[in-house]
């Protein structure tokens, strides 16, 4: 399902790894830190897994965590990575895990790397429980466009949700949905230079200069940098997931909460749960 290209893009971030892309590190670390409030003894499924430190980082209070990637020699480096947690090759849009499994699943910048989002998001819906959760995050279609995104560094972005879209599909799938949002740029003349500067500069030369800018950023306290990063710091910034209220101010990436809801419970076996277990 995924492209070669998609699948050497989702491993690159690793937040805990100085001198990456900081802001989009410290959305994936906050994400995972976001998640982990919910997952104390719950069975989890995340999906697109990347390096797998997500799944370390929520496996500590789980009950446990299957780790999903279509990516064998992904699968296969964080496997080495993190011995202590379950991995699986397996396609997102068709996971092979009986109805109803788990109490969460997570699935962070995947669906936006396909041609039908609504595949993923429905087969999520099936294996969760009914008083479980998705949490679920894309790119905002609305904060530049995504022929924008393909002239600055991420062609492998098949197809991107706006706010309404997003919310929609998974209102067909999930009867509580709330929809946050993670780092809000405010529409000026910052902005307005940072889209001259991804555009008009070759990305050649900008990955050249990356080191430069990026300790600029820094410095001006423009980032966050992932590596060592105090939680409760992470916890007050603005890649926290937060409501969609400000109607001056858009997301770069939407993130959604959702649940299932009881009347679509299909009801746990115990040989669903033997069905996981032997696959890890």
């Amino acid at each position: 399902m995924l492209s070669e290209r998609a699948k050497e893009v989702s491993r690159r971030i690793t937040p805990h790894e100085r001198g990456g892309s900081s802001p989009a590190a410290c959305d994936h670390l906050a994400r995972y830190i976001f998640a982990a409030d919910y997952v104390e003894g719950a069975r989890i499924l995340d999906i697109g897994m990347g390096t797998g430190y997500g799944g370390a980082c929520m496996s500590q209070v789980s009950n446990f965590t299957v780790e999903l990637d279509l990516d064998e020699s992904a699968v296969r480096a964080a496997s080495r990575a993190y011995p202590c947690l379950g991995f699986l090759v397996a396609d997102a849009g068709s996971l092979p895990f009986q109805s109803r499994v788990f109490d969460l699943v997570t699935c962070f910048e995947v669906i936006e790397h396909v041609a039908d989002p609504e595949l993923i998001i429905a087969d999520a819906s099936r294996v969760i429980r009914h008083d479980g959760l998705l949490l679920i995050s894309t790119p905002n279609a609305e904060v530049g466009p995504m022929r924008v995104r393909r002239a600055t560094g991420c062609p492998d972005h098949v197809r991107e949700l706006s706010r309404a879209e997003f919310e929609t599909v998974l209102k067909r799938y999930f009867k509580d949905v709330a929809v946050l949002g993670q780092r809000w740029e405010h529409l000026g003349p910052a902005q307005f230079l940072r889209w001259c500067w991804l555009l008009l500069v070759p990305i050649a030369i900008r990955e050249l200069l990356r080191p430069v800018t990026n300790r600029i950023r820094h410095l001006l306290f423009l980032d966050l940098d992932p590596a060592g990063l105090a939680e409760s710091v992470l916890r007050a910034s603005n890649h926290w997931p937060a409501p969609c209220s400000d109607e001056r101010s858009r997301p770069v990436t939407l993130f959604a909460c959702c649940r299932v809801g009881p009347e679509n419970d299909l009801s746990l076996g115990t040989e669903a749960c033997n069905s996981v277990n032997n696959r890890i």
